[in-house]
């Protein structure tokens, strides 16, 4: 009986080790390569712009055979040297759908060819990486600075001022920037002492003085620095008028 039982060991010796120079036969080593696809932005909305474009090109990680990382860069060239790599989904797409203008670099999500896309070609991306991007008005442009002061110590007037910045810039949708009159803001001078500063929060307004939200100041305050010196007294002054000889008012007046 002992026979068998030898031989059906052997047996399943032999198929043990086959099965294991087969799997070992197939496994096959990938690697990571740098590979670069083209840079599409979506959804930006049409009143605003990219102050500083992004590059035509990404730069990702993908992993993958030697073999099929060669396989996809040729499709990937074809595609774009036809114009056909949108339809075929070989694109990273820069979302800016949730964008708002702001004062500084934000960053925004790519996205990278689907599954589907990349299970076909053999590979995959490794990272989805985010830019930054600065967001802007389309239309913008140089509006005045009107300074509303209160509380000005008794017998003191506002000799001269400075703002920093000087220059105030508004953007937004044309049809609302139109409306724009100036930028507006009150300080209370109540605590004057020389040399100090003010910070001024400014607002958007019409030739009314009303505020126009649906635009915005490409800085939401300024640094104003007033200098005071003594008013002079109001008083009353009588003058003499002397008219030249010969000549008279204007059509419709006359004097009294």
């Amino acid at each position: 009986m002992r026979a068998p039982n030898l031989a059906l060991g052997l047996a399943s010796l032999v198929l043990s080790v086959a099965f294991w120079i087969y799997v070992q036969s197939q496994r096959v080593e990938t690697f990571d390569e740098t590979v670069e696809l083209p840079l599409q932005v979506y959804g930006l909305n049409p009143d605003y712009s990219i102050l500083r474009t992004p590059k035509a090109k990404i730069s990702v990680t993908a992993n993958g055979t030697v073999a099929d990382i060669i396989k996809f860069r040729a499709q990937l060239a074809d595609a774009i040297n036809s114009g056909k790599a949108p339809s075929l989904g070989l694109i990273a797409v820069l979302d800016l759908s949730a964008a708002r203008p702001e004062d500084e670099e934000t960053e925004y999500p790519v996205r990278l060819p689907r599954n589907d896309v990349t299970r076909q070609a053999g590979i995959r991306f490794k990272n989805s990486p985010d830019l930054p991007v600065v967001v802007v008005y389309r239309s913008r442009r140089r509006i005045p600075i009107q300074i509303e002061t209160e509380n000005i110590p008794e017998g003191f007037g506002v000799s001269m001022a400075t703002l920093e910045p000087k220059d105030m810039f508004v953007g937004g949708p044309k049809r609302d920037l139109e409306r724009v009159d100036h930028a507006s803001g009150r300080v209370n001078l109540g605590d004057y002492k020389p040399g100090r500063t003010y910070p001024v929060t400014l607002k958007a307004v019409d030739k009314d003085g009303l505020e126009i939200k649906t635009v915005s100041l490409e800085a939401t305050s300024v640094i104003y620095t007033p200098i005071l010196s003594i008013a002079a007294p109001e008083k009353s002054v009588l003058i003499d008028v002397v008219f030249k000889p010969g000549t008279r008012p204007a059509p419709g007046y006359r004097l009294k």
